[in-house]
């Protein structure tokens, strides 16, 4: 049921039987997270649908109904937890091994670039996890401390409502640090599953499994390599490809804090008492795409005129016609499909204000967030198509130049040997005095 998924893990061990042990713990961590998330959604739609007044009219099976489902959320919690924990040990010692006398050297090869990644991310990423980490224990201990302090309020007071900002805030920055570092590592090549392409070919192959075509292990997606054959601009296109990167960055976190601060003020009633809860994602939507637009179009508008200058030399350079080919397929797909993404933030953005201001008090604005998941997933088919019409033609220029580099180094080789042949000869007999 889960294979599709366990394939990346599957690519580390060599052996069978220990392959379907493994397989077994991922089936049971799949199982109670799907077991956790089904009983997260069943809490909150109890707590939205039922009212006050059935509450007040049967108390006691509101109480048996939501304690149930409470006492579930709660063992699928510690029971996903668990089998998360056991799982990602030994994956960790898998990927530790040193690599076998017997087993595939692909299979090592695989393992230590998986291992070199992680190390990597964590590092990368370490400072978000020690905030984060941060952030639950002040909220553990706001939650004690009120608790200690009230303990027969009902109500949590304003310190545990800081204790939930302040570990939301810190959520967040670590969920966009690790977003980010991914969306870096990606538009460079570097993710573990970009690395691992040529291996994940060949265990496939060994084990009996039919390789599937993953767009995040296709490193030439994020490639200017086929659009951009001319080296000069294709360094310029890269630069301003690296500088939008940052400006994305920056703007990403300045939004985030400006999120924040818009949610304090006009979502909360802790500073001017508006309580207008219905803004909160509307608002901060709003925020991210005008900061992220308006920092990436001057990147892009130079970005367009060292397009515009290639795409000459591609119409008349006929050394360049599956550049050209490919160009053209990127610039129809650009025309409409490439557009579905910005469609559904617009589109996402607008119901999220329209139910926002029919209900200025209520979290359900949050619903038009399901629109830009929807947006996002339709984009990813069709780049998935878009790069499965261009890789036939893109593995056609590579051949032609690894062709062409062949034949120059036969034609070197030769020229040397001529030379060598010609340095070795001497004289029949020495020349008469």
């Amino acid at each position: 049921m889960f294979k599709r998924w366990f394939a990346k893990y599957a690519r580390a061990i060599s052996d069978e039987r220990e392959r379907a042990a493994v397989y077994r713990l991922f089936c049971s961590m799949a199982g109670w997270t799907v077991a956790f998330l089904v009983t997260c959604v069943a809490v909150i739609v109890m707590a939205l649908v039922w009212s006050e007044e059935a509450t007040d009219a049967n108390p006691e099976l509101f109480l048996a109904l939501f304690g149930g489902a409470l006492a579930l959320w709660l063992i699928t919690v510690i029971a996903a937890l668990a089998s998360l924990i056991i799982f990602k040990r030994t994956y960790k010692k898998i990927i530790a091994r040193p690599a076998g006398a017997e087993e595939m050297p692909e299979v090592a090869a695989y393992r230590q670039k998986v291992r070199e990644d992680g190390k990597s991310t964590a590092k990368s990423t370490l400072w978000s996890k020690l905030l984060l980490a941060a952030g639950v224990v002040f909220l553990v201990a706001a939650i004690i401390i009120e608790t200690v302090k009230n303990p027969e309020s009902e109500e949590f007071g304003p310190l545990v409502a800081a204790g939930i900002i302040v570990f939301a805030v810190t959520l967040c920055v670590y969920l966009i640090s690790v977003y980010l570092l991914q969306v870096k590592k990606t538009s460079r090549g570097e993710t573990a599953e970009m690395q691992t392409e040529k291996e994940a070919r060949a265990i496939d192959a060994a084990q009996g499994r039919e390789y599937r075509y993953d767009i995040t292990r296709d490193a030439n997606a994020a490639s200017y390599r086929y659009l951009y054959p001319d080296e000069r601009l294709r360094v310029q296109v890269e630069n301003l490809q690296k500088k939008q990167a940052r400006r994305t960055s920056i703007s990403v976190w300045v939004s985030l804090g400006l999120g924040f601060i818009f949610i304090l003020v006009f979502c909360t009633p802790y500073i001017l008492d508006f309580n207008l809860q219905g803004y909160a994602y509307p608002g901060c939507l709003a925020i991210l795409v005008v900061f992220t637009l308006g920092s990436s179009a001057p990147v892009l508008k130079k970005a367009k005129a060292v397009e515009r200058e290639q795409v000459k030399e591609l119409e008349t350079n006929p050394d360049y016609a599956e550049n050209y080919e490919i160009y053209k397929i990127y610039r129809d797909f650009s025309k409409f499909n490439g557009k579905i993404i910005y469609i559904a933030y617009i589109l996402s953005l607008a119901a999220g204000f329209i139910l926002a201001a029919f209900f200025p008090h209520s979290m359900i604005s949050f619903s038009s967030a399901a629109i830009l998941v929807i947006g996002l997933f339709i984009n990813y088919k069709l780049v998935v198509g878009l790069r499965q019409r261009v890789r036939p033609l893109e593995e056609e220029i590579d051949r032609a130049a690894a062709s062409l580099s062949e034949k120059t180094e036969n034609a070197d080789l030769s020229e040397e040997e001529e030379n060598t042949e010609e340095e070795t000869e001497t004289p029949a007999c020495p020349p008469e005095a």
